[in-house]
């Protein structure tokens, strides 16, 4: 008799557990999988002066400058199954990379901070200087700082741009939210150096 309550008692105390590990999971909001907000164009972007002292770098004036603050520049492409999760106030995307410029690159896929993230809540972006994520099948040029991954990722590494307004760069078109004229002046010294077309 007693071991038909422990029993009884166990598997109510799992099943217990198992409704509220249910409960819990269908409460959260599925800002992981951000390709459906990517494509939105309409949402509203908010600045998020949060991550202002690591994105924001003042002291790039030219594209020199701009090498040497990177541990890692390449070109990586960005695919549509791509993984994207939030971590904090940031996405982590996975991209394949194309070319290295500067640095080693380990792997043929990297994971990279990305300094912007759907809030659900009140369906909008959080971003740093208008950053916005990179797009599908798209290539980029990107300037990267090399961090040791601390489970943020699936590499031993992970990067981060040296700064959210100078460190991306389409190689397809022309990006969005770029209306500084530093911005252009430095993608034309960027494509010129590297032998690429600078699309308009």
């Amino acid at each position: 008799m007693k071991n038909k309550l422990i029993i009884i008692l166990s598997l109510l105390v799992i099943l217990a557990a198992v409704a509220v590990g249910f409960v819990t999971k269908n409460s959260y909001y599925d800002d992981m999988s951000q390709w459906e907000y990517i494509d939105n164009e309409n949402l509203k972007i908010v600045l998020a002066p949060i991550l202002n002292d690591v994105y924001i770098d003042y002291t790039i004036s030219n594209a020199k400058n701009l090498e040497e603050t990177a541990d890692v520049i390449v070109r990586v492409s960005v695919k549509r199954d791509a993984e994207r999760k939030r971590v904090d106030s940031n996405t982590v995307s996975t991209v394949d990379v194309v070319e290295v410029y500067k640095g080693e690159v380990e792997t043929d896929t990297i994971s990279v901070f990305e300094p912007i993230y759907y809030f659900p809540e009140g369906d909008y972006v959080m971003s740093t200087e208008g950053y916005y994520w990179m797009r599908a099948d798209n290539e980029y040029i990107l300037f990267l700082k090399e961090l040791q991954d601390v489970n943020f990722g699936q590499h031993e590494k992970i990067y981060l741009l040296t700064t959210a307004r100078y460190s991306k760069y389409n190689v397809d078109i022309a990006d969005d939210l770029k209306e500084t004229g530093m911005y252009m002046k430095l993608r034309r010294e960027i494509f010129s150096s590297l032998g690429l077309t600078n699309p308009n």
